[in-house]
């Protein structure tokens, strides 16, 4: 099953940029979401955050920690510090 979201629900699921869960009033948990890095909503955010990086090295500095297995959170908290 798909569920399709309008653009501002979209904006704020890629404005938080890490795993997050649903929750009903109760606190029952509801389900999990997760940013898929690959996604292109999820790219041209990160391109959007504001980083200092000129592309090329955004795109590397991306591309070094998705090959080296960093979480979604990770490769923000390295971006964030400009290592």
């Amino acid at each position: 099953m798909t569920i399709v979201v309008d653009a501002e629900l979209r904006a704020t699921l890629m404005g938080l940029g890490e795993p997050f869960e649903f929750r009903d009033e109760q606190g029952n948990l509801l389900g999990r979401f997760e940013p898929d890095e690959k996604s292109p909503a999820f790219r041209e955010w990160l391109r959007n955050l504001d980083h200092g990086l000129i592309d090329e090295e955004f795109e590397r500095r991306v591309h070094d920690a998705r090959h080296n297995g960093l979480s979604t959170e990770q490769v923000l908290q390295r971006l964030r510090k400009g290592a």
